[in-house]
């Protein structure tokens, strides 16, 4: 079971009888003004069922995933229970998970996926939803910042790299914060560094012990950057 199945069960059970229910009842209304009023009915129904979080309402379910692997996987395998992503990259810190997931059986310009988790009663759960409008995504000067901010800790978790091939972002680059953090290249198991995309450039992590906010700025290279 994966969370797109799950979704998808969901449409399948509550919104398509909706629809084909209301359907029938416009099509064989005969009234123009009671069929206006169905129609305006079910428009309505339908703005509000999309703008309800079903990836929010799935993670409150009692589904065990006490490990960092299941949970990954239970986000990012599609809905046929494929393993699309699997994790390159973990860090534990008090009750936070960051990692980094890659396509699996990928080469070259891969999509790395960048998240962090929390744990509750039920194990653990993503910060940042799949679908998320906040991706804590900020691209600024050549380089990506993924930041991932788990309130309940009072951390943010920050992934740094850059777009081009060209930047030479490999070791010893140069990153600061207003806070003093330590950003360091992350490695794979094998104890090599992991590079982003699977191209040449390494991906710098840092965790800062703060909620970051508007005035926060990362220093790269001695060129400031705000994130928000």
């Amino acid at each position: 079971m994966c969370k797109e199945l799950l979704v998808l069960l969901i449409f399948c059970f509550t919104l398509f009888p909706v629809i084909l229910y209301s359907v029938i009842r416009i099509v064989k209304e005969n009234d123009k003004n009671i069929k206006g009023k169905y129609a305006a009915k079910f428009f309505i129904f339908l703005f509000i069922y999309f703008c309800i979080p079903f990836y929010k309402i799935i993670d409150i379910l009692p589904f065990q995933h006490n490990d960092i692997e299941r949970a990954f996987k239970f986000d990012y395998n599609d809905k046929f229970n494929r393993e699309r992503y699997g994790l390159i990259f973990k860090k534990k810190y008090k009750n936070t998970y960051f990692v980094v997931g890659r396509e699996l059986n990928a080469n070259r310009y891969t999509l790395d996926i960048f998240n962090c988790y929390s744990k509750n009663s039920n194990g653990w759960r993503p910060v940042i939803q799949i679908f998320d409008e906040k991706t804590g995504h900020n691209t600024n000067n050549g380089y990506n910042i993924y930041y991932c901010n788990n309130k309940k800790d009072n951390i943010t978790g920050i992934f740094i790299n850059a777009f081009s091939s060209s930047a030479n972002f490999k070791d010893n680059v140069k990153i600061e914060d207003k806070y003093g953090t330590q950003f360091d290249y992350i490695k794979n198991n094998k104890n090599e560094p992991i590079k982003y995309m699977n191209e040449n450039n390494y991906i710098y992590f840092g965790i800062v012990e703060q909620n970051i906010d508007d005035s926060y700025y990362i220093k790269i290279k001695n060129k400031k950057i705000k994130l928000k």
